[in-house]
């Protein structure tokens, strides 16, 4: 083991970029840590506002899959303070989520899988599939 990080919740999936580690912590919600001395990860920055499952992260968009509160897109360009700032109640169990190119791809427990094209300002105007 080269470093380690304690945070609140249980980490569900982890993406990293730029020297950060995004995870999706369950209650603990979104969880940023600066990882870049990989032997003193530090926590940064977090968001708690939904049950995190799944994360994936394109340039400084996050997009969480947020259980019942669905897919949703927060600005972490403040690793410090990430912000909302988009949210779709669909679908409605979001458990993983990946940004492949101009869409992003979410599995949902309940209703198979969702796709939405990017960008998306507001992902309920988006198209989706199941």
């Amino acid at each position: 083991v080269v470093g380690s990080c304690d945070l609140p919740g249980f980490a569900y999936d982890v993406c990293v970029a730029a020297n950060r580690a995004y995870l999706a912590a369950g209650d603990g919600g979104l969880q940023i840590v600066d990882v870049g001395n990989p032997r003193l990860p530090k926590a940064m920055g977090y968001w708690a506002q939904a049950y995190a499952q799944g994360v994936d992260v394109w340039s400084n968009t996050v997009y969480l899959a947020a259980a019942e509160k669905g897919l949703v897109m927060l600005d972490a360009s403040d690793g410090a303070s990430p912000r909302a700032i988009g949210m779709s109640e669909r679908p409605r169990q979001a458990r993983r989520v990946v940004r492949a190119g101009g869409l992003v791809f979410v599995a949902d427990t309940e209703t198979g899988l969702w796709v939405f094209e990017c960008p998306i300002a507001k992902p309920e105007a988006g198209r989706s599939a199941r």
